[in-house]
C-alpha cells in the first residue's frame, strides 16, 4: 500500500513537468495559463512563443500572481502544483 501511495505521488508530481515540458511547477502553471489565456480571447496559442525549455527562474509572472493570491501561506512550488490541478480540473469539468 505504501509503494502505491509513493508511486501515485511521483507521478502527480512529474506530470504536470512531462505535459508541459518544462522543469518546475510554477512554469509548467505559466504555461498552462497561457495557453488558457490564449484559448479565451481567440489568439494564437501562446505556448507556442516559448522556446521548448524555458530558462527563466520558476514563478515569474502569471504564476506568482495566481498563487500569491490564492495560497500566500505555502510555498510557492506547492501552491504553483495545486493551482495547475485546479485549472486542469476546471478543463475537463468545463468550470
Amino acid at each position: 500500500m505504501f509503494r502505491l501511495l509513493l508511486v501515485l505521488i511521483v507521478v502527480a508530481l512529474a506530470l504536470p513537468l512531462l505535459l508541459e515540458g518544462t522543469r518546475s511547477p510554477c512554469e509548467a502553471l505559466e504555461r498552462r495559463l497561457a495557453q488558457a489565456q490564449a484559448r479565451s480571447t481567440g489568439a494564437p496559442g501562446l505556448s507556442d512563443l516559448f522556446p521548448a525549455a524555458t530558462p527563466e527562474a520558476s514563478g515569474t509572472g502569471m504564476a506568482s500572481a495566481a498563487v500569491a493570491e490564492k495560497y500566500p501561506d505555502l510555498p510557492e512550488p506547492a501552491a504553483c502544483y495545486i493551482v495547475y490541478y485546479e485549472t486542469y480540473y476546471q478543463a475537463i469539468v468545463g468550470g
